[in-house]
């Protein structure tokens, strides 16, 4: 997204003219400038898309002329941290970590047996990789009955009760994470391994 207040003045002289033109009350100059300069990046990006040969590239180069860098996520406010895999996750087992904030969702593609949307946690963690770098990463669990999920659920609980200053942010976990595997028996008879991941405060 572009941040519209940055880009009015990236026209210069030829958007100063339009708006001295302008007899709009002086209260909405703010949202007719912001305005103008989305129709004059739409009118040049579409004349980018139709010329030959440009790219995704070109266009990004067009933005850095006017002062726009399409890719500052630290402005834009945008933190983008990896998902932890599986194996990332087993090797947190018995591992001290931090869990630095954490937020509840719901999926749409993980529903509840009754058709409503599925439940889950998603946990920003710090920790200490196999390479001995401090890290950052998502663990996401949607555990039911037990598990990072359910423990979130009620570790939350808690602290919203006793007026927490923090109740979604700043746990410690000293034993890290702890891994529980138990059999599975499907309506056909089919047995598989499921698997339950637990914070070992």
């Amino acid at each position: 997204m572009i941040c519209y207040t940055q880009c009015t003045g990236y026209a210069g002289q030829s958007l100063g003219r339009a708006l001295d033109n302008m007899t709009a009350p002086e209260s909405n100059t703010q949202e007719v400038s912001a305005e103008l300069s989305r129709t004059m990046v739409e009118e040049n990006i579409a004349s980018l898309t139709n010329a030959d040969g440009s790219t995704l590239g070109v266009t990004q180069k067009w933005f850095e002329s006017q002062g726009v860098n399409i890719f500052d996520d630290e402005t834009d406010g945008i933190r983008n941290y990896p998902v932890l895999s599986k194996k990332e996750q087993e090797s947190l087992i018995g591992k001290p970590m931090v869990l630095v904030s954490w937020k509840f969702n719901t999926s749409e593609k993980y529903k509840n047996d009754d058709g409503t949307p599925g439940q889950f946690v998603s946990v920003l963690v710090q920790y200490v990789d196999n390479a001995g770098r401090l890290s950052l990463g998502i663990i996401n669990d949607g555990s039911k009955k037990s598990g990072i999920h359910v423990q979130m659920q009620e570790l939350t609980r808690n602290r919203v009760a006793n007026n927490h200053v923090s109740p979604y942010a700043g746990r410690g976990v000293k034993n890290g994470l702890r891994k529980s595997e138990y059999p599975i028996v499907d309506e056909k008879g089919n047995e598989s391994v499921g698997v339950s991941w637990y914070l070992d405060f």
